[in-house]
């Protein structure tokens, strides 16, 4: 026993008091920051229980066994406040996410526009065969330039829509959009493809709203 008071008493004369009171503590809040901004939350408990063990362990030797009580609710207090900064929310953890979100619209999109892109032709060796319309060919008023629809425009904001840094979604819908536009551009069109055509320009000055054009 007296071997052991006096290892205690030579750990407490050799430690200086801002080891354990200052060194300790600041260790501990710059362990809480790196762990909101990086990650690693899950080990916090334990880093907080071997630091404050050591902590105490050295306040005990340096002084009295109330006084090492004292710093070990201290310190429990602090390892708590710290604590709430885990609230926040962790920037990468955040990164990562968005990144897989962008990474799986980029493949939904290249899907999409691929299936959009490439169009079956047809056999050089098949002859064409002469369209049978079993119904009739429904009625055609005029073209979308002569409905008072300008065209020119809505293409004009098609193109700074595809200048823009969009969504591979909204990529997508501004693709098809373009080419129904050219489809239905410079021919006489049905009353179902003007609609369809309304709804369409209603879909360009929605995104050129969203994109702030």
């Amino acid at each position: 026993m007296e071997q052991f008071n006096k290892f205690i008493s030579a750990i407490g004369a050799g430690t200086p008091a801002w080891l354990p009171l200052i060194f300790l503590p600041v260790v501990l809040v710059i362990t809480a920051v790196c762990m909101t901004l990086f990650g690693g939350r899950k080990f916090y408990l334990w880093i907080v229980i071997v630091l404050g063990g050591i902590g105490f362990f050295f306040v005990a030797c340096i002084g009295e066994l109330k006084t090492a009580f004292l710093f070990l609710g201290l310190y429990a207090v602090l390892a708590a406040a710290l604590r709430m900064l885990f609230f926040i929310p962790c920037p990468r953890e955040y990164f990562k996410r968005e990144h897989r979100r962008s990474s799986r619209e980029e493949k939904i999109y290249r899907k999409f526009h691929e299936e959009i892109s490439v169009r079956p032709e047809p056999a050089a060796s098949e002859e064409a065969q002469p369209k049978v319309c079993a119904f009739e060919e429904e009625q055609r008023f005029a073209t979308a330039e002569e409905s008072g629809m300008r065209l020119s425009h809505v293409n004009g904001l098609i193109a700074q829509l595809k200048k823009e840094e969009l969504i591979a979604a909204d990529r997508l819908e501004v693709d098809v959009l373009s080419r129904t536009v050219e489809a239905m551009s410079g021919r006489a069109l049905t009353e179902e493809e003007l609609a369809s055509l309304n709804d369409c320009l209603a879909s360009v000055l929605k995104l050129t709203a969203k994109y702030k054009l």
